[in-house]
């Protein structure tokens, strides 16, 4: 639609009509099919959390049948560590996401009968940060949108590499024979795995949250700004998450700027000020009251080399200004 209209609507109207859509993209009420945290599916369980600062949050997740769950974890206002504990206090899944305090974090469950399950949320913020976790556990035996549900998996894969290098990149847990690069990289392949499968069916908020977390991880724990905007191709990504930094920079534009700012050159060195205009500082004197300093000898002539006499060029010095 922009390339058909793009002679007639200025490029700054584009870049933020662009971005409009990508936020309404990332809202799960304008999902169509994929929702980040199955929104659409019926929930065993769901509930919501207040984090505050780091202190972990322990909720006790009801009695589930036999089945194969996943647990969903969305942000609201605050970064989170999502983990999935037995009663006896071992861990069966830690999550994490790149998308900081928006992210959505993901655990499969294969629950057995009459086990108790516990979902631990840790902030990850400063100790007065506060926000809330929508704790969500949905079935994947029933009535599961299979076309999201390989996404899913995929995502889920990818938090918990994802994890798995927060953990050492922030010293937490047993880091043993870990190694945060490599963690790294099977995370951000993974949501390039999940994007990829989502792109066939069309824009969706679940497709969305897989790109942005792409970019995220690379660009923010890779540290590969131009490999986050790069696909495997190396031509840049075409989707409407990228207009989102572009409406930013568009936005700068148009913030008003100092006056000194609008008389510069739109490229090179500010302009000299003329000899006349500038300030007549240096031709004051002092006041006749003040006695002046003592008159400096004329320079007189010194050899620079032997057998060779050279006039000094300084002229001599009658009154110190």
């Amino acid at each position: 639609m922009f390339n058909r209209v793009g002679h007639r609507v200025p490029r700054a109207l584009r870049v933020v009509c662009a971005a409009v859509l990508s936020f309404g993209l990332l809202n799960d009420g304008l999902a169509s099919d994929c929702d980040s945290n199955m929104a659409g599916e019926p929930a065993a369980y769901q509930t919501i959390l207040q984090v505050h600062g780091q202190a972990p949050v322990r909720q006790s997740i009801p009695l589930l049948a036999p089945s194969e769950y996943m647990i969903f974890a969305r942000e609201r206002g605050v970064d989170i560590t999502l983990e999935v504990t037995e009663t006896a206090g071992s861990v069966i899944g830690r999550a994490d996401n790149p998308i900081r305090r928006t992210g959505v974090q993901r655990v499969e469950l294969p629950a057995r009968a009459g086990q108790r399950y516990y979902a631990v949320v840790t902030g990850k913020d400063h100790g007065d940060s506060n926000g809330s976790v929508e704790l969500r556990v949905v079935d994947l035996h029933r009535g599961v949108n299979a076309k999201c549900l390989g996404a899913q998996r995929v995502l889920a894969k990818a938090d918990t590499a994802y994890a798995a290098g927060q953990s050492v990149t922030r010293a937490v847990g047993n880091t043993s024979g870990l190694n945060s690069d490599r963690a790294y990289q099977d995370a951000a392949s993974g949501y390039r795995d999940a994007a990829a499968e989502l792109l066939t069916a069309g824009a969706s908020p679940l497709l969305a949250q897989a790109q942005l977390a792409e970019a995220a991880i690379l660009n923010l724990d890779v540290d590969s700004f131009v490999e986050a905007k790069a696909g495997q191709d190396g031509r840049p990504k075409r989707t409407l998450l990228w207009a989102i930094p572009m409406a930013r920079r568009a936005r700068r534009r148009w913030e008003p700027q100092p006056p000194w700012t609008s008389q510069l050159p739109s490229k090179g060195p500010p302009p000299a000020t003329p000899r006349s205009k500038r300030p007549q500082y240096w031709r004051t004197r002092a006041p006749s009251s003040m006695p002046h300093p003592p008159t400096m000898p004329a320079v007189g002539s010194f050899t620079s080399k032997p057998g060779r006499k050279t006039t000094s060029a300084l002229p001599s010095i009658t009154r110190a200004i």
